[in-house]
């Protein structure tokens, strides 16, 4: 279990035009923003951990690259991709994705 706190811009109706930070709980199993990967990706804030936890970074663009040299891992990951979108569109959109 990991804490982390997400300041993010204040929502347009907000009064406050500032920004407003998110205190948040991760599970294990559990990750943060993989729509990176899937979608055009928007960066609107930062995220600090509270809590000691393990983090893996990946370059979207590069793995783009190094999955797409790759014919059967690439049609794995459009195949994949598409499915996620398509959770995506129809779900509460939160920054935390459950595995299984």
């Amino acid at each position: 279990r990991a804490q982390y706190n997400a300041q993010l811009p204040a929502s347009r109706d907000s009064e406050s035009g500032g920004t407003q930070v998110q205190r948040r709980v991760m599970q294990s199993g559990h990750w943060l923003s993989e729509a990176a990967l899937w979608t055009g990706w928007v960066h609107r804030g930062e995220l600090r951990t509270l809590s000691e936890c393990f983090f893996l970074g990946l370059e979207a663009a590069k793995f783009a690259r190094v999955i797409s040299s790759h014919k059967s891992a690439h049609a794995f990951a459009a195949g994949y991709a598409r499915k996620f979108v398509e959770g995506l569109n129809r779900s509460i959109q939160s920054d935390i994705t459950e595995t299984g």
